[in-house]
């Protein structure tokens, strides 16, 4: 799961979102996830969009020139949990009790 941060000026926002609507659904419309936030000093307006694909981020990170920006959170099930990284299976360790 990638998130990627495209930054764009107030005044060019709508057509920035324009052509990000448009790049989706020539990418068969993937699920994601978007977040705004505006810094009034800059006037500059980020727009993470978080994507399931690492292959679609990619592509998205290049075609509006954007950065990755931080990963989510990991639920706490998930935190307690080890990801092997060869297969990608989440293998949960449970706590052991010595008696």
């Amino acid at each position: 799961m990638r998130i990627v941060e495209v930054r764009s000026e107030r005044a060019a926002f709508p057509r920035t979102l324009g052509a990000m609507r448009e790049w989706l659904d020539r990418n068969g419309r993937p699920l994601v996830r978007f977040e705004t936030a505006t810094d009034d000093s800059s006037g500059i307006i980020t727009v993470d969009v978080q994507f399931d694909s690492d292959d679609l981020a990619e592509l998205f990170r290049q075609s509006f020139e954007g950065s990755y920006a931080r990963q989510p959170e990991l639920p706490e099930t998930i935190k307690s949990s080890q990801l092997n990284r060869a297969g990608g299976d989440l293998i949960h360790s449970e706590p052991t009790s010595e008696t």
